[in-house]
Parts: C-alpha cells; structure tokens; sequence
C-alpha cells in the first residue's frame, strides 16, 4: 500500500509539468492620496461633458479632485520592464469603477517605452483623479472603492519586448495587476 501511495503521488506530480501554473507577477501597485481639492466649473462646462444626463441645479459646480502618487514596485530579485506611455502612462492602468477617471493631461511628444525596474526598485507616478459629480445629483454606487489596474502587455523580464498598439487589443493583455483600495466617496 505504501509503495501504490509513493508511485501516485510521483505520477501526480510528474503531471504537473504538463500543465501551465499560474504565474505571479512580480509587481505591486500602491496607491496614496497626496491632496484632495475642490475645482469649480460652470453648469455649462458639465452639460456639455454629461450631456444633461444630469440635472444641474446651480450655476457653478465644485468638482472634487484628488492627486496621488503611483508606485509601480518590483518585489522580485530580477530587474523587470513595465512597458508604458512615456507621458500618458495612465492609458496602462484601468479604474476599477465608473465614477473615478483620470484628470488627463495634454501631451506634445507620446510614445511606448519600457521602465527598467532593479531588484526590490520602484518607479513613483503623480496624477490626478477626479471624482464624477454624479454624486452631488443623487447617483449612489455599489462600488466603495477605487484601485487603479496596470495592464501587463509584455514579458516583463525582458528588454526587448516592446508592443506598441496592443493596449487597443484587449486579448493581447497578459494580466492586469491591482492596487491597494482608496476609499474616495466619503
């Protein structure tokens, strides 16, 4: 009996081998807010962005900012490579929710490159988010939190594997690797 238990046990693990295992990536994304600010606009500026999908009672409307800080760090013992826009690098991340977007920011020159991230390093971003005014106007959401996703195109271990124009295929995407929850609806 204990030799049939010895040879299944080598067979089961013999056939993981054929299999593919999940593979961890070897990032994490921290999120933290640095400022939080209030930005008036016109009733006008916000009929236009809405298109009066909601029903703006005043003249002016504080909308509320946040600016945060990205950090993309490498917990392996390798140097990896992040590929990301070098000015809009927020086109690599996604928002888990549909009240929080990205300020945006104009870009005269824009092209892919890859961060070069050493053992254990990191890579620190500033942005800024911007909480939709929906919830001035009654909107309530299930989602209470907001995590930024960064989008995995390329073999993160080498220095070679550039892929811009994936970011529009989505079956191109190898992962997307959440952040840390920020609670921005209070």
């Amino acid at each position: 009996m204990q030799m049939m238990l010895v040879f299944i046990s080598i067979f089961l693990s013999s056939l993981s081998s054929f299999f593919p295992k999940d593979t961890t990536y070897p990032i994490q994304i921290d999120i933290k807010v640095t400022k939080e600010y209030l930005v008036a606009h016109s009733k006008e500026y916000y009929n236009t962005l809405y298109q009066n999908d909601v029903s703006i009672t005043k003249d002016a409307v504080n909308e509320k900012r946040f600016d945060i800080d990205v950090a993309i760090k490498n917990i392996s013992s390798d140097t990896i490579f992040i590929e990301l826009m070098d000015c809009s690098w927020e086109d690599y991340f996604q928002i888990n929710n549909d009240y929080i977007f990205f300020y945006g920011k104009p870009c005269n020159i824009n092209a892919p490159i890859l961060v070069k991230i050493k053992p254990r390093g990191s890579e620190i971003y500033k942005t800024t988010l911007v909480k939709s005014i929906k919830f001035d106007y009654g909107y309530v959401s299930p989602v209470k939190t907001t995590k930024l996703g960064l989008i995995i195109l390329n073999d993160l271990f080498s220095p070679y594997s550039l892929h811009p124009g994936w970011l529009e295929d989505k079956s191109s995407w190898k992962k997307i690797v959440w952040s840390n929850p920020l609670y921005l609806l209070k």
